[in-house]
């Protein structure tokens, strides 16, 4: 196989952070907003029970943690994550080798030349410091800048793009713009279905 890019990279504390936060991003996008309304919420509703001490102080406190978890939450996910990948505790070295048809992923916790096909990549997306290599919906791969050993970071957008068929999703974009796109995705996503199911009924009915 003829190597295009290369990468060398260790899960390192900001990868898993990185990671944590983009997965919040991507299944979460909404979250941290609601959150915050819920707390204040109950921080507003003890406003109006200053009569009912215990329950004023009850929405005071809950109000106060529903925010607190809201802001913290990442780091509460990194303790987690941290204390079980395997690859995080022994800094193990994995290795990215991308070709023409097809990578592979080298290094401990994973089997040995695990070879994937582009095209079982369901998307990419791009932030400040990383790419992320979605396979069939449920394996995230991080590919941070800094640790492409050959080819650079920059060239590799398009090359992948190229490959999986769509665009890189740039999750630098601001959140209303982000979630506009999701939601676009998710109607067209619906549509087809929608469609399908429709072809379906017609090829029964005739």
């Amino acid at each position: 196989m003829t190597t295009k890019y290369r990468v060398l990279t260790k899960h390192t504390k900001q990868v898993l952070k990185d990671f944590i936060k983009f997965s919040y991003k991507v299944n979460y996008p909404k979250s941290t907003f609601r959150l915050c309304v819920i707390g204040a919420g109950f921080l507003i509703l003890a406003m109006f029970l200053t009569h009912q001490q215990l329950a004023m102080v009850f929405c005071i406190l809950f109000g106060m943690l529903v925010i607190i978890f809201a802001f913290t939450r990442h780091l509460i996910a990194f303790r987690k994550l941290s204390k079980h990948d395997l690859n995080y505790l022994n800094q193990n070295e994995i290795e990215f080798v991308f070709g023409q048809a097809e990578f592979i992923i080298q290094g401990a916790g994973t089997k040995l030349d695990e070879r994937v096909k582009y095209g079982e990549i369901s998307n990419a997306y791009k932030d400040k410091r990383n790419y992320y290599l979605l396979i069939n919906e449920e394996d995230l791969q991080v590919i941070p800048y800094q640790d492409f050993a050959a080819g650079t970071y920059l060239e590799f957008e398009s090359f992948i793009a190229n490959k999986i068929g769509k665009p890189v999703n740039d999750m630098n974009i601001p959140f209303k713009e982000r979630l506009r796109m999701i939601n676009e995705k998710r109607k067209q996503a619906e549509a087809i279905h929608d469609e399908k199911i429709k072809k379906k009924r017609q090829e029964k009915e005739r």
